[in-house]
């Protein structure tokens, strides 16, 4: 095969960048600040890959795990970005910490039988260069932060600065990042937009027989064609003995897609950083008189939950309207998942959990994904319903963002 000539630019191209300009995360960072001051914290130490993206538009592409990053985070000082070397180049060019410091990959004297390079040297020398090693320091210790360093190393930050005082900052992170900017919803309305043409142009190519990898190319290969990125997921599945055995974000086989068995997409891509999830349904041929019905109870679930979302609504409340749906049509034993939505952003599970606990009340800004079920529980004759829509709460109601794709049921004649 004759290969392709080489081909290089000058000015040298950038390869990355960061999603939004600086002013965006000088705003993040002030809202940080105040936050801080209010609850008499210092300084953090961010590591979850999630809030590392959200506090510097780092756009590293993927997370090693056995190789952390970390940003310190000082109320009165500026940003300190401790990067391993294999991404110092990508962080120089999105990052907007410009205080980069590379770590590693060095001795860690606490586990000399560990190969792994480790930030921790880095991260305690640079804590004490800002004088930071008695005050109040914020961690990542709460819901929805999988922070990527063993729970040793967390106790080595701990005893190696005695005098500080460690305190659970996620819920100050997640009062930052779960009320969206214009421009993060600006983002997530056009990665929901690419998720919609993806599966629809997979959905109008289904036909008997293609299996789920075949399908599965298709929509994401639109959807990379489009200017999406494909992280993980999105997920597919087909037929009787797939229900049961795999549920949801469930990878795509190589089963052949045979008449009567129904699809279920679930997820999405991304852009810019930020998530779309939604879940649609196809079928090849007739649907039966059972999944009819189970579908038609979860469009009234998922229609009178839309209704009802504006700020000052309790996730619990809408939780509860749906259940009350499916109570009302005799399929109050279907309700599989003991919830009906989430929030979502950098991540794909965000809070709030529109769930019967979640009471904390919905504000303008948020983003939701409403995804209230009636499932064919524990027996799994048919798939049942499932659909999911990614929402903008506004104002005075909710922007439905992945409506341009019908929900209904797709029949593949």
């Amino acid at each position: 095969m004759k290969m392709g000539k080489l081909i290089d630019f000058y000015p040298p191209r950038r390869l990355w960048e960061s999603a939004f300009p600086q002013s965006e995360y000088k705003e993040r960072w002030n809202k940080a600040k105040k936050l801080m001051d209010e609850q008499n914290i210092d300084a953090l130490i961010i590591l979850c890959a999630q809030n590392l993206e959200y506090f510097s538009g780092w756009g590293k592409p993927g997370h090693l795990t056995h190789w952390p990053n970390c940003i310190v985070f000082p109320r009165d000082d500026e940003p300190v970005f401790l990067v391993t070397p294999i991404y110092i180049t990508s962080a120089e060019e999105t990052s907007q910490i410009k205080n980069i410091r590379p770590w590693g990959p060095v001795e860690h004297k606490a586990y000399p039988d560990r190969i792994e390079p480790t930030c921790l040297e880095p991260l305690i020398k640079t804590m004490k260069d800002l004088m930071l090693d008695d005050k109040v320091i914020g961690m990542e210790h709460g819901y929805g932060m999988f922070i990527g360093i063993p729970y040793e190393d967390v106790r080595t930050i701990e005893k190696s600065l005695p005098d500080a005082k460690f305190v659970n900052a996620s819920n100050l992170i997640w009062k930052l990042r779960v009320i969206k900017s214009p421009l993060e919803l600006d983002a997530a309305r056009e990665a929901i937009s690419i998720t919609c043409k993806g599966v629809r142009v997979g959905f109008e190519s289904l036909e008997e027989g293609m299996t789920e990898k075949e399908l599965m190319r298709i929509i994401r290969g639109t959807m990379m064609e489009e200017g999406g990125t494909i992280r993980e997921g999105p997920w597919i599945l087909s037929g009787p003995e797939r229900y049961k055995r795999a549920l949801f974000c469930s990878p795509e086989t190589d089963r052949r897609i045979r008449k009567g068995d129904l699809i279920f997409y679930d997820g999405g891509c991304y852009y810019k950083g930020y998530r779309a999830d939604i879940q649609r349904h196809a079928i090849i041929g007739e649907p039966s008189e059972k999944e009819k019905k189970m579908f038609e109870v979860n469009l009234r679930q998922i229609e009178e939950v839309l209704e009802n979302i504006r700020p000052g609504v309790k996730p619990s409340e809408l939780y509860e309207v749906s259940c009350n749906i499916a109570k009302e049509a005799g399929y109050g034993d279907k309700l599989f998942l003991g919830r009906i939505g989430h929030g979502c952003g950098l991540s794909l599970h965000e809070p709030p959990s529109i769930d019967p606990y979640w009471t904390a009340p919905l504000e303008s800004g948020m983003r939701l994904n409403i995804e209230p079920d009636v499932l064919d529980y524990p027996n799994f004759e048919v798939f049942g319903a499932k659909i999911e829509e990614d929402i903008i709460v506004t104002k005075d109601g909710c922007e439905i963002c992945s409506e341009e794709l019908e929900r209904e049921l797709w029949i593949v004649r």
